[in-house]
């Protein structure tokens, strides 16, 4: 009965270091930031498909429009085969995605995880490399 009690004990704070690791961290395609903390802005997803999906903050459900307060709206150019970002208050296109529309949710790979889990405790330094990584062909 001790020795279950006192490997617990040992085993706790390793538990609990465990589960504050994230398993995704938040990068703007537009500005190249990447952090942890997830943004003001709604985060997108990105489907099989390729399409970027968002989670509405308020219902829960997941949808293709973006469910913040902006003007900027994403449409599709058949002709391009390529998105482009229409502002509804000034009636300005452009192909670029706009920065508030640019964040997204990047899982992290398994061995991602585990590199910063051997590390320590993840700052926004260990989100970059982790970017980085991601951008050379990891899975992130």
């Amino acid at each position: 009965l001790l020795l279950p009690l006192l490997l617990l004990l040992l085993l706790l704070p390793a538990l609990a270091f465990a589960n504050r690791l994230p398993r995704h961290y938040f990068h703007n395609e537009v500005t190249g930031e990447s952090r942890w903390e997830e943004p003001e802005d709604p985060v997108g997803h990105l489907a099989e498909d390729g399409r970027r999906y968002y989670v509405n903050p308020d219902t829960g459900d997941s949808q293709w429009e973006f469910p913040g307060d902006t003007p900027w709206t994403e449409h599709l150019d058949h002709t391009h085969d390529r998105s482009y970002f229409h502002n509804a208050n000034t009636g300005e296109s452009v192909w670029d995605r706009p920065a508030e529309l640019g964040w997204r949710v990047i899982d992290l790979s398994d061995e991602e995880y585990e590199k910063l889990h051997r590390m320590g405790d993840a700052d926004d330094d260990d989100v970059a490399a982790a970017d980085a990584d991601a951008d050379a062909g990891g899975d992130g």
